[in-house]
């Protein structure tokens, strides 16, 4: 089904077989992502078919072909929902350390394998600062206070482990 600008186009527009013909650039597009498991790729899947809807809402026959517009739609889609993932993800963990640790002794978890900048991290941390705060008081980019951060908590996880 050839798919054209129209401005007929309304809310009743039928989408659907603009949306099974391009499902084959979906699955191309989802195995790019190497989904971990079945119900991620049918996770993916789901938002493909979001995204081929979203991309034939806004196509301009005269600006690209659809299969170009709707493979960035689709890919954007996908980087979106694994951001939001591990976002979320990272709090959880974040969080878990956190409810763990009385603030009022965070130096008590400290380890003799910490550096002082990674306790400095933590202890900024804790206080509420972000990764860019902390990386511009401290004189380096908020990629590496996140690095710092990291390493320092992976060891408190090791000593607490055992």
């Amino acid at each position: 089904m050839a798919l054209q600008t129209s401005p007929s186009k309304t809310k009743d527009y039928d989408y659907a077989p603009i949306i099974d013909d391009n499902m084959g650039l979906v699955v191309s597009v989802v195995n790019t992502f190497r989904p971990k498991d079945a119900n991620q790729r049918d996770e993916f899947m789901q938002l493909g078919r979001i995204a081929l809807w979203k991309a034939a809402q806004k196509y301009d026959a005269s600006k690209a072909k659809f299969s170009t517009m709707a493979w960035n739609y689709i890919r954007y889609e996908i980087l979106k929902s694994l951001r939001k993932e591990s976002k979320e993800s990272f709090e959880r963990i974040n969080d878990g350390i956190s409810n763990s640790i009385n603030k009022s002794h965070i130096s008590e978890m400290f380890t003799s394998d910490m550096t002082d900048i990674e306790c400095d991290i933590i202890n900024l941390r804790n206080q509420g600062y972000t990764f860019k705060d902390i990386g511009e008081q401290i004189g380096y980019t908020s990629r590496w206070a996140y690095h710092i951060y990291q390493s320092a908590i992976t060891k408190i996880r090791k000593h607490r482990d055992g």
